[in-house]
């Protein structure tokens, strides 16, 4: 069943109750324990989807992700959603159409940029994703940029902020990559919010983005906890690692202190699961991104290369989304306020230090000119 008529905005010929059929599958896109998806093409519009393919639901009501793009409808840092599938593209499985992100997800990118150059990015490409992640979490917590207003808004918290699912639409054509398009992906776990019931399940998430009022055995679904944890990926980008202190460190010290402890002999838990307890456990801990090289402790934490000196703004920006007490954080529509004034400001010194440049370059030239004038009156 599908959520749109029609994806082809050219000829709205071609219907979306034709998938699987006239579509071929291209690429598989990536994999994990709920879901894989596959890139798939319309063979006539060429149209590309990404296609979150499941396991077969019983009955017949769409999954809760589902239902959140229904309830959201489109923003432009939000992936888009444009249909659902039962039993496609088998009968094992049901589907779900999404836009096609094709410069995979942040942290892939990341991981990358680590092998190719220590993943230094510019300030002006942090800008331009902390804003834009901002104005994704205004719109769910707030409404802000709803096409129908914001009078009856309910807010929608996303559950799992982390890198991997922060996926690149394009880069841009900048040389310091601030043109970059992002969108926020991965709803399967949002809801919507409910002071009275704001509790994730166990095993939910991603600890290393949680707040410090999230705990193994309370991890917290509310807006100040999205909040922190896009601080976090900025944290991270910045610094290299996320604002929490070294887990392996952390289990070291716990294995030499109780060693006995039954959780370390424990055959059945995953090494997935123990890094899991021990994220959510370690110690939330924040280091600035405006710091002298000098006045950087690389012994602390996982520093691999010095963090370079951000502005002081942009430090400031981040440690409203990493403040420690959730009832003083930074709300999303606020942070975001802030992040496109600061945005704007160091892009209009950036306009000014280039023409300052050309100016200087200009006068340089003309200078050269009059000393060729001179030279051939001269002669």
């Amino acid at each position: 069943m599908a959520l749109t008529q029609s994806i082809s905005a050219s000829t709205g010929v071609f219907f979306l109750e034709d998938f699987p059929q006239y579509h071929r599958r291209v690429d598989s896109l990536g994999s994990g324990s709920q879901a894989r998806v596959e890139l798939w093409q319309n063979v006539h519009t060429k149209d590309l989807f990404a296609v979150k393919i499941l396991k077969k639901r019983e009955g017949t009501d769409y999954p809760k992700e589902v239902k959140i793009h229904q309830q959201l409808g489109h923003h432009d840092s939000i992936v888009h959603c444009y249909a659902f599938y039962f039993q496609q593209p088998t009968p094992e499985t049901d589907c779900i159409l999404f836009e096609p992100c094709s410069k995979r997800d942040l942290f892939d990118f990341w991981y990358d940029q680590r092998q190719f150059n220590k993943a230094i990015f510019s300030e002006g490409f942090i800008w331009s994703v902390y804003f834009q992640l901002a104005s994704a979490l205004a719109f769910l917590h707030e409404g802000v940029g709803a096409k129908d207003g914001n009078d009856f808004w309910q807010p929608v918290v996303h559950c799992d902020i982390k890198m991997e699912n922060v996926l690149i639409k394009d880069f841009g054509t900048k040389s310091d990559m601030s043109g970059i398009k992002i969108k926020l992906s991965d709803f399967g776990m949002a809801r919507n919010y409910n002071p009275r019931d704001n509790l994730m399940l166990k095993h939910w998430g991603t600890p290393q983005f949680w707040p410090p009022e999230s705990t193994y055995d309370r991890p917290i679904a509310a807006p100040p906890s999205d909040v922190w944890a896009i601080g976090g990926i900025i944290h991270k980008i910045t610094n290299s690692f996320s604002p929490i202190q070294d887990p392996k460190a952390f289990e070291a010290l716990a294995k030499q202190e109780l060693p006995n402890h039954p959780f370390f002999s424990n055959a059945n838990l995953s090494k997935q699961k123990k890094t899991f307890v021990f994220e959510a456990s370690v110690p939330r801990q924040v280091w600035p991104i405006n710091l002298e090289e000098f006045e950087q402790d690389p012994f602390r934490g996982r520093r691999y290369r010095w963090t370079p000196k951000y502005s002081d703004e942009l430090n400031r920006c981040m440690m409203l989304a990493l403040e420690w007490d959730k009832d003083k954080r930074a709300i999303a529509s606020f942070l975001r306020a802030q992040l496109e004034e600061g945005q704007a400001a160091y892009h209009f010194a950036e306009l000014q230090e280039e023409h300052s440049s050309f100016l200087e370059d200009d006068e340089d030239s003309g200078d050269e000119d009059e000393g060729l004038e001179y030279e051939n009156l001269l002669m």
